[in-house]
């Protein structure tokens, strides 16, 4: 409840009553009745590959350093961002020169669709919740910071990737799939009446998790 308080609160600051009332009647319905879709996208980190040659410079950021930058979240939902790094989730900041361009997080062994939305990846990272500054946005930058993530993951020991994408989002669509990564999984989440009563994977290559066509249930 915190959580959806404090979305409401960035809502009102950021877009006034008529923004925070439009916000509030969304919710309601999308609680009510609704399907939420998600395209898993992979990345196999194993075996002898080409580097990418950097045109960003990559650093992990801490709570204080987020804060300092002005990354959003940190102000609308502090809680959130808290619960990432207790849960030793890693933020990774991308700069040009000494201006931060793009923010991503990986976690070890799931991967991240929502707010206590996991999907398990045992032995692989999630790659999530990616953000690029305005002034940086269509010149590329989230490509290359999925391009060195997946180098530094490499380096890690992991042998899989995966990032979630909304399947409307065409835009980091391109993205992910330039970087490398290829469509595995399709993931879906249902809403009925406040309960969210349906919540599986289904497989749509031949090398996805779990073999073709299965369901599973996600926590």
């Amino acid at each position: 409840m915190n959580h959806v308080l404090r979305k409401l609160v960035h809502h009102y600051e950021e877009r006034g009553v008529r923004g925070l009332l439009r916000k509030l009647v969304g919710y309601l319905r999308h609680r009510a009745w609704s399907e939420t879709l998600w395209v898993v996208y992979e990345h196999a980190l194993i075996g002898d590959t080409d580097r990418v040659a950097e045109s960003v410079a990559r650093r992990d950021l801490g709570f204080r350093e987020l804060v300092s930058v002005g990354y959003f979240k940190v102000k609308a939902f502090p809680e959130e961002i808290r619960r990432r790094f207790e849960d030793r989730t890693v933020c990774h900041g991308f700069y040009l020169g000494d201006r931060l361009a793009t923010i991503g997080w990986s976690s070890a062994d799931y991967l991240e669709l929502d707010s206590n939305v996991h999907f398990p990846c045992p032995g692989a990272v999630g790659l999530f919740d990616f953000y690029t500054f305005e002034e940086f946005r269509s010149r590329g930058f989230y490509t290359s910071a999925l391009m060195q993530l997946a180098d530094v993951m490499r380096d890690k020991g992991f042998a899989r990737a995966y990032i979630a994408v909304d399947p409307g989002n065409l835009s980091s669509l391109k993205g992910i799939e330039r970087a490398g990564f290829r469509p595995v999984l399709r993931i879906t989440r249902r809403w009925r009446f406040g309960v969210s009563i349906i919540s599986h994977w289904q497989s749509i290559g031949e090398n996805a998790p779990g073999g073709e066509s299965e369901t599973q249930a996600l926590d």
